[in-house]
């Protein structure tokens, strides 16, 4: 009796010990800097599925990271977007750099994570009784590996009303890559959805996923020069979208120049004065020239 009472005792020591395992992992909130934790060389390929339209996709690679402490985290990538532009009716891909600096690292990316499921309802100030809810917002949280090991939270948002139908705002949290969103709204008769899903990404030069599935084709110098101008055709003014601070100048198809400035990283030059036709500006910046073509209409 006594070996059977010692062996039920060192049994129920280890459940007890798996199970505060288990909470403790369970209700890990990964942080903003756990969840932006990105390294240069990081690569991530997207699928976008939209409601009513073509899939599209995204490629993401990390090329700077600068760290200050526990106070920001600043990142730049490389993006490639390939999705459907509803305006020339075909998928149009785009390149651009971007860079993006994350706050308060230490904080939980989702707030109350470890309060799990949570239902709040919503009444009308007059119904003191509280016997017609007019609405509710349900978040359910949830933590998991994926099938390469990398710790996830997941955020369900479920908000309800009476009137307006509904809406579902997930979020994916993963550790080092950022977060994937699903989004969808109904009113009874219409919706929106958008699903982001990674196909691949490579964390660390370890590869997770299918990178021979994604269908955009990377070409690495495209991005050495990055000049966007945008709207295209345009009839009142351009937005410049480059990486430094630019001289610009405006050329007509004789040649001649039209208009000259300085500007910043972003900004919008007035064309309102130029006559319909085919121009042509010249961006000098960093002892680097290029130059693209626009019509004004």
């Amino acid at each position: 009796m006594k070996t059977n009472t010692k062996l039920l005792t060192r049994l129920f020591a280890l459940v007890m010990f798996a199970t505060m395992h288990l909470q403790t992992v369970f209700s890990q909130a990964l942080t903003v800097g756990e969840v932006f934790d990105f390294q240069v060389g990081d690569e991530m390929g997207i699928q976008l599925n939209k409601h009513m339209g073509p899939m599209g996709y995204r490629y993401m690679k990390v090329t700077d990271r600068k760290d200050f402490g526990n106070d920001s985290l600043k990142i730049s990538f490389n993006i490639i977007t390939y999705v459907f532009d509803f305006d020339v009716l075909e998928m149009v891909k785009e390149y651009k750099k971007s860079t993006v600096t994350y706050f308060d690292l230490d904080s939980s990316y989702f707030a109350d994570f470890a309060e799990k499921d949570t239902i709040i309802i919503y009444y009308d100030q007059d119904d003191t009784l509280k016997e017609k809810p007019i609405g509710t917002h349900e978040f359910k949280d949830s933590l998991f590996t994926d099938s390469c090991n990398t710790l996830v939270n997941w955020r369900n948002d479920f908000y309800g009303t009476l009137l307006s139908g509904s809406t579902h705002w997930t979020h994916t949290a993963y550790k080092g890559l950022g977060v994937l969103e699903y989004f969808s709204t109904s009113d009874g008769s219409n919706g929106t959805i958008l699903v982001e899903t990674f196909i691949y990404y490579i964390k660390n030069n370890k590869i997770c996923g299918n990178k021979k599935a994604f269908p955009i084709s990377i070409n690495e110098s495209e991005f050495k020069e990055y000049l966007i101008i945008n709207p295209n055709p345009a009839s009142d003014f351009i937005n410049v979208q480059t990486d430094y601070p630019y001289h610009y100048k405006i050329i007509d198809q004789q040649g001649q120049e039209i208009l000259n400035g300085e500007n910043h990283v972003e900004g919008k030059i007035s064309i309102s004065d130029l006559t319909s036709g085919l121009y042509f500006i010249v961006i000098e910046s960093e002892g680097k020239t290029s130059c693209r073509k626009f019509l004004v209409e």
